[in-house]
Order: C-alpha cells, then structure tokens, then sequence
C-alpha cells in the first residue's frame, strides 16, 4: 500500500526542484536552498516542514557532496526549532524537537553528529516513549533504525540521569501507543518479537526489575555488559507462553542466571 496526501507531495516536488537546481549549477553550499528554507520560515510557510525533512534526507543519504554531513548538521542547527512540535495537537505522533524527526525519517543509519543530537535533543519523557515505541515498529518490520538505538541513547547519559530517565518512564502511561497502563503487559508483549534485539529485551527486563523488585539500577544496569552470546542464550530460554509471568522472565534473568552477584 502507498499512503499519501497532496501537501506531502507537494513538498516534495519543491524540495526536489531547489535541491536539483543547486546541483545543475553547481552550488556546492545549496546557498538557494537555505535561502528557500529562509523564506520559507520568514513568511511561516506550510511546506517549511516537509522540505526540510526530504531536503535533510536527500542530502544525507544522496548527495554527492563531500561535506554533506556538515550541511546536514546546518540544517539540524539553524531549522530544529523553527518547526513547532506540540505535543498537544496529536500526543502520540510528535516529538518535542523537530530535529529528531529530521533525523530518523526513513533512515537506515545514525551517523555521529546525529547521536550527539539526540542525546540532547530527547527532553520530554514523552520522547524516549515514542522514539522506543518506533523503534519497536522498525524492528517488527525490518526496516530503518532499530533499539539498538535506544540502547545508544540511554546509555549516553549518566548512571543517575538514566535511574531518573527510568523511573520518570515507568510512572508515564503512555507506555504503548494504546491504553494499556501496564508496563509488565508491554513488556511481554514485545519479549515474545523475535525481532527486537537482545539488547532491548534486557532493558525492559531491567527496568520490570527495577520497577517490581526496586533492585538499585545501578547493579540492573551492569547487564548490559553480558556478552551478546550469553544474552542471545538467556533470551532464547525465556518462556513465551501466554501462560508465563513477567516474574518467570524476571527470576530467570536476575535469579537463576544472576545468582549472588546481583
């Protein structure tokens, strides 16, 4: 199925003519698509959203110019926030920062730069739910980012910034994009995908433990330096019948293979 609407295409094909008429004449700094971007923002334009958006990803992706991650970067600095994302318009569909959007649509990789803008970029617990729960969908559906990316982000911060990010987490009910309210039902729901990453499997096992068992993050967090064959291992044991419990999963990780370390 191809799903779209007119001001999606129309923002395409303007994106498309100020990116090729820049490279038709040799413009290596697209100087006229900043000047577009420019006015577009000046006169508060609709179509200032999508162009950026396609113009970011073309030039990323296919432009064959050398220094186009530096443009990216550009664009991220000079447009994140001229692009208001409220949350309030449609709760479940938006992130607090327009950049992040930029970012991850329709990538299949995160460079450097990138990274470093999200770390910064992420300020709502609203984000990190999101940006899991469409990681999860890319997973499911093998293609684009996947959890490794979470995984990434999370563990930029600091052991306490990231005992608060959890634990803002678990008291937040937009765990999913449905009305569930119940981490623990979250959790097996995603457990029992063959396609999310071990590495994700372990954080929301941690953070049922830490939530269940309030077992201090700081010891939880050192799985995440299981060598990835002893993970695959313990995943592949899990239990993923309807009739298991979050607590078969959990004494499974942290009690029998855990033993009196944890």
């Amino acid at each position: 199925m191809i799903y779209f609407v007119f001001d999606e295409l129309r923002d395409f094909c303007l994106a498309r003519a100020v990116l090729r008429c820049c490279e038709d004449n040799d413009i290596p700094n697209y100087s006229q698509l900043f000047d577009f971007l420019r006015k577009l923002d000046a006169d508060k334009l609709s179509p200032l959203e999508g162009v950026l958006k396609y113009a970011y990803y073309y030039i990323k992706n296919d432009s064959p110019n050398p220094n186009r991650f530096s443009l990216c970067e550009k664009l991220l600095t000079d447009y994140s926030v001229t692009v208001k994302c409220d949350p309030w318009i449609n709760r479940n569909a938006v992130f607090s920062d327009f950049g992040i959007i930029m970012i991850i649509a329709d990538s299949s990789s995160l460079e450097e730069f990138e990274s470093k803008y999200l770390v910064n970029a992420m300020k709502t617990i609203r984000d990190f739910w999101r940006m899991l729960n469409l990681l999860f969908d890319n997973e499911i559906a093998k293609t684009g980012l996947n959890t490794g990316v979470f995984v990434s982000i999370l563990l930029s911060y600091s052991t306490d910034s990231i005992n608060t990010i959890i634990e803002k987490m678990l008291k937040e009910n937009d765990y999913n994009d449905s009305d569930s309210k119940e981490l623990v039902a979250f959790c097996m729901k995603v457990l029992r995908q063959s396609e999310i990453s071990i590495e994700m499997k372990f954080i929301l096992l941690i953070m049922s433990r830490v939530r269940s068992w309030s077992e201090p993050l700081e010891k939880c967090i050192e799985k995440f330096n299981v060598d990835n064959l002893k993970k695959a291992d313990i995943i592949f044991r899990l239990p993923v019948s309807d009739n298991d419990s979050i607590d078969d999963m959990l004494d499974l990780v942290f009690g029998r293979y855990g033993g009196a370390q944890w």
